[in-house]
């Protein structure tokens, strides 16, 4: 397994965003009361956020690991959406 510099903790960044997600689908399609569309639409930004950040500190992970070179950290962090 590659990676490891930060003992894959940036796999909590992950899990957060995918727990939120899970806690938003609850909280709109089986709580009796509604979320105001704003409400929905700063949470879904957030996990997004979250997941981008994910990607972001495993990238710098493998970099810091000498898993990739500087040039391809560079690429696969402006390729991150």
């Amino acid at each position: 397994m590659s990676g490891g510099t930060f003992q894959y903790k940036e796999q909590a960044i992950y899990e957060v965003a995918c727990d939120m997600e899970l806690e938003l689908f609850r909280h709109t399609k089986h709580m009796d009361h509604k979320l105001k569309p704003e409400t929905i639409k700063a949470i879904k930004k957030i996990a997004k956020q979250l997941h981008k950040l994910h990607k972001q500190a495993h990238a710098v992970d493998y970099f810091f690991a000498c898993d990739t070179g500087e040039e391809s950290l560079m690429k696969q962090l402006k390729e991150i959406r």
